[in-house]
């Protein structure tokens, strides 16, 4: 589990484009709810990203947008408990104005200078005085990330047997291939070149 203390600076909505083999389009898009904190330890920006959940809404544990205003209204001091960290890249827009520069990279005939941010996937996020107990917390910051877990793997399981059946017409046609020629008594790449003849 990841702790990020600071104040609530900005919250908004984002549309994310998620793949999805269900889908007729093979995309769908969630709304995503993206809080900008300013950590207390040096006021750097950052991000903190709640997925929606069943209903397609953030997580029962996201905060209402209710309470990220009253927040940023008092400077509170607040606790986001995420569950991982990852980079999200993007593009320097011509004429902008970045902190730093970012990394030039060649995309066809073009060089554009690409940089990346780090967004938090957070759980859940209270008042740093009088917060929740931090067993709890964190039993559920894990049970998100297993989920996490679970949903990655049964994709990439429904992509492995996708494969294989894929390819069940050729392993049929190998074995019966052995079989032939362990009947007729050649070894099975001598029946194969026959065949193939």
């Amino acid at each position: 589990m990841i702790d990020v203390i600071g104040t609530v600076d900005n919250f908004t909505l984002v549309p994310s484009p998620v793949i999805d083999a269900t889908d007729p389009k093979g995309v769908r898009i969630e709304q995503r709810l993206q809080v900008s904190l300013k950590s207390a330890s040096d006021e750097d920006t950052l991000t903190i990203e709640f997925r929606p959940g069943t209903d397609g809404r953030a997580s029962n544990d996201a905060p209402s947008e209710a309470l990220l205003s009253q927040w940023i209204e008092s400077g509170e001091l607040v606790q986001a408990f995420c569950a991982s960290v990852r980079a999200q890249p993007f593009q320097h827009k011509p004429g902008k104005t970045y902190r730093k520069k970012g990394k030039a990279i060649q995309v066809g005939a073009e060089t554009v200078e690409m940089e990346s941010f780090v967004v938090f996937a957070g759980v859940s996020m209270a008042p740093l005085a009088n917060g929740p107990a931090l067993e709890d917390v964190v039993r559920k910051a894990r049970s998100a990330y297993k989920l996490n877990q679970r949903a990655y793997r049964n994709k990439r399981n429904a992509e492995r047997v996708a494969q294989l059946e894929a390819q069940m017409a050729e392993r049929i046609r190998q074995m019966q291939e052995q079989q032939a020629a362990q009947a007729t008594g050649q070894p099975a790449e001598a029946a194969a070149n026959v065949r193939r003849r």
